[in-house]
């Protein structure tokens, strides 16, 4: 469980409050707006960090459809991988595949 509690946010900048910062003040340093945790060194840390991810964007979801649960789940996987958040999880494409599709399976039938 501590595991979990330090690496549900890994390393990455928030984006959004760094954002919103941003449109205040030019100057923002970009580490100020990062997570002080560890990247997930398992699958099931990694798993954590992107439904904690999904679950806090599908509330901004205006309209509940597959196709929108997919593009944002498809945006939530492709940032953490970009920001290689999940490079010492051992999670591959393919898992990713099928964690997206069970998760966007899921945020359909809560919304149906």
């Amino acid at each position: 469980m501590i595991e979990f509690s330090y690496t549900h946010h890994g390393d990455q900048v928030v984006e959004y409050f760094y954002n919103q910062a941003r449109k205040k003040e030019a100057l923002v340093k970009r580490d100020a707006f990062r997570f002080r945790g560890m990247r997930p060194k398992t699958r099931e840390t990694a798993v954590v960090m992107l439904i904690d991810s999904v679950k806090a964007a599908s509330r901004t979801v205006s309209l509940p459809s597959r196709s929108g649960f997919e593009q944002m789940v498809s945006r939530i996987v492709q940032a953490k991988r970009l920001a290689r958040q999940l490079d010492e999880s051992s999670l591959t494409s393919s898992d990713l595949r099928i964690i997206s599709e069970q998760v966007v399976d899921t945020l359909v039938h809560m919304h149906h």
